[in-house]
């Protein structure tokens, strides 16, 4: 739990970080002076949200957030990208036919590079988020041209 709550607020302190409202994060580092080292520490094992579970936050996320932001929730999602792997994402590394998308950069801190494994790597689109994303594009370009 512990570990939740700093990831949270880590989070948090890196996006205000980004977007230049503070220069540090308080909370990095702080997990290493606050618990055992991960050999002497009792580990359990990820307990994902249920589907339902997952299925009622991103309703939410679509009643409450602008469709720009629901859909990156959603992506993140359903497809286990990095925040800023998906704020990079761009139409080029979208495989349409094949339901891939190549992830091939990130951004961090305003700064751009490579992922975080420094390297590229594809994930699987469900047909369900490759519609959303369809849906998404037209609704882009729909908006760019109005």
């Amino acid at each position: 739990m512990v570990e939740v709550v700093h990831a949270v607020i880590s989070g948090v302190f890196s996006e205000a970080i980004d977007s230049a409202r503070v220069q540090v994060n308080p909370a990095q580092g702080l997990l290493k002076r606050i618990l055992p080292s991960k050999k002497r520490r009792v580990l359990s094992k990820p307990d994902p949200l249920s589907k339902a579970d997952l299925r009622a936050v991103l309703d939410s996320a679509w009643k409450v957030l602008d469709p720009d932001r629901a859909m990156a929730i959603e992506v993140i999602a359903k497809t286990g990208m990095r925040v800023g792997e998906c704020l990079t994402m761009h139409l080029d590394n979208l495989d349409i036919r094949n339901r891939l998308y190549r992830i091939k950069e990130k951004i961090r801190h305003g700064k751009w590079g490579l992922p975080k494994t420094g390297e590229d790597r594809k994930v699987d689109l469900s047909e369900e988020l490759m519609g959303q994303l369809q849906a998404h594009l037209k609704r882009l370009k729909n908006r760019m041209f109005a």
